[in-house]
Order: C-alpha cells, then structure tokens, then sequence
C-alpha cells in the first residue's frame, strides 16, 4: 500500500507541482489528477496518517508513529554498511532527524520522478535527440535500483506497522478509487 501512495504522490507531484493546489474541487476537471489524489486520500485513511499533504511532505506525522529504528538502520545498511559507525543511536538523537530523513528523501524521490519523465513525451526521435533520450534512459535506470531502497525506507517510515488490506476492503472501507488510471490518462494525453 504504501509503494502506491508514494508512486501516485510521485505522479501527482509531476502533474501539479503546487501541492496547496490540491483538491478535489481543483482537479474535478482533470480526471488524471482527481483518481490520483484520492487514491492518496484514501491511502492515508488506511496507513492512518492524520496530516495533510504539505504535513506529509514535511514528516510531521512521523513524531505520532512508532518507529523501529533499529529495522529502520538494519535497511539504510543494506546501501551503506557504516551507517552503525556514523549513526548515533541515542533515541533522541534517532527521533530528532527522522522527520528530516524523510523529507529529504521524499524530495529526493520525487525528484527522481522528475528526471523519469523528462522523455515522457517523446514519441518518435532521431539524430542527436535520439542520443540524448537514449542517454538519459540509461543513467535514469542505472539510478532505480538505488530509488527502490529510498522507496523502501520511505514504505517504511510511512507504515512501520506493515499495515496491509486486500484492495477490495481499500475500495470498500477507504473509497479507493478502482477506475483505471491507465486507461484515463491515455483518454487524457
């Protein structure tokens, strides 16, 4: 659940940048951006994070949840082995910064958003053109196996008690959208 509500935050964030644009009655027009954002409406319901969209964006939520730093440090070690040697493991030490990890790599993720679909709309290239989205194709997939860990890391922070619901009780409980967002946003290009 929580790999979808980053990957439709993501996608959000690429479609309108300004998130104190966001709302329903802002994107009622704009099917794409509409499912997109109760989606992540009815995500945070489920993952029960009480916080608007710039409080998510900030970590604010994070100080009301429990963390296991330990599960979270065991991860960041998967990437970086001295993270024990350069973490300092005092709890308040641990707790302070954890709003700010997540906000930074939030960014960082949606950034790397950015820089996936810098050749979304490129139909048909050649020449140097065709270089250039051949080459910035491959730098961008030789970065997602390193985005898959901050994806992690955020899946984690956002739902540390692994909370996980069929999608039938997501549409029934939470009012997931079960439109195909797919098929909505090639009707909309």
């Amino acid at each position: 659940m929580e790999n979808i509500l980053i990957k439709r935050f993501a996608e959000l964030s690429q479609l309108e940048p300004n998130i104190n644009n966001w709302s329903t009655l802002n994107f009622k027009g704009n099917p794409p951006r509409l499912i997109r954002l109760k989606m992540i409406d009815s995500l945070l319901k489920a993952l029960q994070l009480n916080c608007n969209y710039s409080e998510l964006i900030k970590g604010n939520f994070i100080n009301h949840i429990e963390i296991d730093y330990h599960k979270l440090i065991e991860l960041i070690g998967t990437e970086i082995p001295e993270i024990s040697s350069i973490i300092d493991f005092e709890e308040n030490s641990l707790a302070f910064g954890l709003p700010y990890m997540f906000e930074g790599l939030l960014r960082y993720r949606l950034t790397f958003q950015s820089l996936k679909d810098v050749n979304a709309g490129v139909l048909m290239c050649r020449g140097m053109h065709l270089a250039q989205v051949v080459l910035t194709n491959k730098i961008t997939k030789d970065l997602e196996p390193h985005i898959e860990l901050v994806d992690k890391i955020i899946g984690y922070l956002l739902n540390p008690r692994d909370i996980n619901f069929p999608e039938k009780d997501l549409i029934d409980k939470y009012n997931f959208p079960d439109d195909d967002l797919l098929e909505i946003d090639i009707m909309w290009m």
